[in-house]
């Protein structure tokens, strides 16, 4: 999962908390902040192994997509040796 995304975990647990059948007005604000907190984290975390790790990670930044898969991502993640095409 992380060829495909970086933060799979974090995008599946937003999803989960958008994906409710009944969002009323607590609920969408919750989900809202989570989302931005998140985010948020998930951007220092970065920032901070991109501190640590260096140009391997930056490598990794750009082949592979923050949050949101690409058909790119998508295309080279399903056809990677370890899946079939």
């Amino acid at each position: 999962m992380y060829g495909l995304v970086r933060h799979p975990l974090y995008l599946f647990i937003i999803l989960f908390l958008w994906a409710s059948p009944r969002l009323n007005m607590a609920s969408c604000a919750f989900a809202l902040g989570a989302t931005i907190y998140f985010i948020v984290g998930a951007w220092h975390e970065e920032t901070r192994l991109a501190r640590e790790i260096g140009p391997q990670y930056r490598d990794y930044q750009r082949r592979v997509p923050f949050l949101l898969p690409s058909i790119a991502s998508l295309r080279r993640w399903c056809c990677s040796p370890s899946h079939s095409c």
